[in-house]
């Protein structure tokens, strides 16, 4: 150790230092260690000199526990400094490894010849906790942030991060569940372009919803309701702002859309179904009233047979069953009504001819006493449908037809094959026709065609209107208002 201090100059400052510091001659052999080069390797300096460096040194790889190549041949042999692998660990005396980093570099004369290598080493042992540390923080961010992506790609909202130009940055994979592409082609096409392609509308609510985020005047989260016509979605959508860690706005925003097309549906029919509840509730305390209390007013009078004579009861018997088939007739109608709604039917070819044929005969009695001129067609198109609904049909249309039309009335039916396939049944009467008005109030439920010319109590259209559309078709009327005219009711069904 003289030697080596008498060699070194530097040796007391090298001393006092806290790294470990080794020199050794161009043969890797020990010629000085200071204090903490002692420390880290459990050798004592002066049983360390003469000995080959890796013999005091014995650093593996952490992984593998195989030997590192010796960093001091390669600074020998490239003339520079060589540092040890990040993941190296030092074997100290007493099997334990220690975390190191360091390196090995040429020592050079004054005439720059290489006279030795010396060895910078320290403990790494709270950096490769950090790091460890570090690594594990990283890994579960990485888990979270691919957890997240999970979550949200599950959505079946569409959710897109956009630029403040409104371009997007990534999208969920609801783009491709929504049909409008690869998800992994997303990035950087304009949210207006990228869902509607070929849209030209300057007014198009994609440009006015992005314009708070491009004119950066976008502060907190919004929300509202579109019909979008080229997705043919009604949609919610969300428009919030990205914020930093400091909580301050940044220049792109998230949009979720998420549609509501189901809900909207739902809600129309819930609203559709308290309309028809009020309606019906008004209906069926007016139209059942009337015949019960005719019904209780004749009942009353066969308590006094005494005083009644047999034909006068016989009357009353008749007007008792007249009114009492009416309101059978209501109750079969209300629940005609309410089991289309839950009856599943499948469609079938349709024998229109002879389904008319039955509706007619149905309504015999009311076709003789108005003598009414029925005219028929003399073939009928092959149309689906389900035969006993669609003879609800048209009892209903030639019901009306007779009630309201002309005197005597004439009824003309007949059937139209549209262009899309669908196939077009009608009945024209001869009445006085109807204004835009009362066109529109026509397929309302429990609305009657005219309170003063004909009772009913409003069922009929609204059957006509719940079997038709149950079967995938529509309901319809025209009629230009002039007298003599008459109405034309229509409905349709899919063709055979």
């Amino acid at each position: 150790m003289k030697k080596a201090e008498n060699d070194w100059s530097l040796a007391p400052i090298l001393k006092s230092i806290g790294d470990a510091v080794i020199a050794t001659d161009t043969a890797g052999r020990v010629e000085f260690m200071n204090p903490a080069a002692e420390a880290l390797t459990g050798w004592v300096g002066q049983d360390a000199l003469g000995k080959e460096v890796m013999e005091v040194l014995q650093i593996v790889y952490a992984d593998t526990r195989l030997p590192v190549e010796n960093p001091g041949v390669k600074a020998i042999r490239d003339g520079e400094a060589t540092n040890l692998s990040s993941h190296a660990v030092l074997i100290a005396r007493g099997g334990i490894g220690i975390p190191i980093l360091g390196s090995a570099a040429p020592i050079r004369d004054d005439g720059g010849s290489i006279t030795g290598v010396v060895w910078g080493l320290h403990d790494a042992t709270d950096h490769t906790r950090a790091y460890q540390a570090l690594q594990e923080t990283f890994e579960k961010v990485e888990q979270a942030k691919r957890e997240w992506e999970s979550a949200i790609d599950a959505l079946p909202d569409l959710v897109c991060l956009v630029t403040d130009q409104g371009c997007l940055i990534r999208a969920n994979r609801a783009v491709e569940a929504w049909n409008l592409g690869p998800v992994v082609e997303v990035k950087g096409r304009r949210l207006h372009d990228f869902l509607h392609p070929e849209c030209a509308d300057p007014d198009c609510y994609l440009d006015s919803l992005l314009k708070p985020v491009v004119e950066g005047t976008l502060s907190q989260p919004t929300d509202q309701e579109v019909l979008d016509p080229v997705l043919k979605r009604h949609l919610l959508v969300n428009l919030c702002p990205v914020l930093d860690r400091n909580h301050r706005i940044t220049q792109s925003a998230v949009v979720v859309m998420q549609d509501i097309t189901e809900r909207k549906r739902v809600e129309q029919e819930r609203e559709k179904l308290i309309q028809e509840l009020d309606a019906f509730a008004h209906t069926v305390a007016h139209d059942l009233r009337n015949p019960v209390g005719l019904i209780i007013g004749f009942a009353e009078l066969e308590q006094s047979f005494g005083t009644t004579s047999s034909d006068e009861l016989q009357q009353s018997l008749r007007v008792i069953a007249r009114f009492g088939r009416k309101m059978n007739n209501i109750i079969d109608e209300l629940l005609l009504l309410a089991g289309v709604r839950k009856t599943k039917v499948e469609a079938k070819p349709l024998n229109m001819a002879n389904i008319v044929a039955e509706a007619q005969q149905r309504l015999t009695d009311m076709i003789q006493e108005h003598r009414a001129i029925v005219v028929l067609p003399d073939a009928w198109p092959v149309a689906l449908g389900h035969a006993p609904w669609i003879e609800e049909v048209w009892v209903n249309y030639l019901s009306n037809a007779l009630k309201y039309g002309d005197r005597p009335p004439r009824l003309e039916l007949g059937a139209t094959v549209q262009e899309d396939g669908m196939v077009r049944f009608w009945v024209h009467d001869n009445g006085p026709g109807l204004t835009p008005e009362e066109r529109g109030r026509m397929f309302v439920p429990f609305t009657r065609l005219n309170q003063a010319r004909a009772t009913g109590h409003g069922l009929g259209l609204s059957i006509v209107q719940r079997i038709v559309e149950k079967l995938g078709g529509q309901v319809g009327v025209t009629s230009d208002g002039v007298t003599g005219r008459g109405s034309v009711f229509y409905f349709t069904l899919r063709g055979g």
